[in-house]
């Protein structure tokens, strides 16, 4: 039987409460006092908020946040559009005329104020993959791993998933996120927690459906099972996905996990 997820750490169970709890891993959100800030005042509020979160610590310049959203316009009419963008980002963080001013230029530049505190799922998720990474065993690196998996909620921006600027960190974390499943996908086989262990592996083929390690484990954890036709399947499964999506053969440690499991051998 699969373990229960392991709890993640969320914006609420943190010692205080951050001011803004921001969820970028799936859709894009954010919370201020428990309270679902939406809907966004338009696509480019969203975008620059985006940015700044993503690069926070950096201040951007505001040539450099102008070329970046408003690349054709003249540079006057991308100054008044960012201008325009920047009041509405603060008018939507206020989200009840709280006085603090989220958004600071100073020095043309443009940054979050330090002094508003606030929860990243984005950060958070590559704090737990550092301590799941750690090591290959024990139940503190596993928890941890568990707790990244469960921060995962899909796609960096997965609701505007074709801005190029993001594109290498979007590419990054689902990395990272099949990484962690992996080591799951590994920890649960070695447990004998094969239920876990076929769910990891799923998610993994379910991004990359070529992930020659992800089907060999299932493969061993089906035939570790005794169901054995299952494991039968899913090498013809791996052969094909290599085939479409690679246009190579399975390797030799895959083609003789499969010559053991055909001929009932321990693997």
């Amino acid at each position: 039987m699969a373990d229960p997820p392991a709890p993640c750490v969320t914006a609420a169970e943190l010692p205080r409460p951050p001011d803004l709890a921001i969820h970028f891993l799936g859709p894009t959100q954010v919370h201020r006092g428990g309270t679902l800030l939406a809907p966004w005042p338009n696509r480019r509020v969203k975008s620059l908020f985006k940015y700044l979160v993503m690069h926070r610590g950096r201040p951007a310049p505001k040539e450099l946040l102008m070329d970046r959203f408003w690349p054709e316009a003249r540079a006057d009419a991308a100054r008044n559009s960012l201008n325009v963008a920047v009041h509405g980002l603060r008018r939507f963080l206020r989200a009840g005329d709280d006085g603090v001013n989220h958004v600071l230029f100073n020095e043309d530049c443009y940054a979050l104020n330090p002094m508003v505190s606030l929860w990243v799922d984005v950060e958070e998720f590559e704090r737990k993959v550092s301590a799941g990474c750690r090591g290959d065993h024990g139940i503190a690196v596993a928890d941890a791993l568990q707790e990244a998996a469960a921060l995962y909620r899909g796609p960096l921006f997965e609701d505007e998933p074709y801005e190029e600027w993001s594109a290498g960190s979007r590419r990054r974390l689902q990395e990272a996120y099949v990484d962690v499943l992996e080591r799951l996908c590994n920890h649960h086989l070695a447990a004998g927690d094969h239920a876990a262990c076929a769910d990891a592996g799923r998610k993994i083929l379910a991004l990359e459906p070529a992930h020659e390690k992800a089907h060999a484990a299932l493969m061993r954890c089906f035939a570790r099972q005794g169901r054995y036709s299952r494991a039968h399947r899913q090498y013809q499964d791996c052969v094909g996905e290599l085939r479409a999506g690679l246009n190579l053969p399975p390797s030799e440690l895959t083609n003789q996990l499969f010559a053991r499991i055909r001929a009932r051998e321990p693997v």
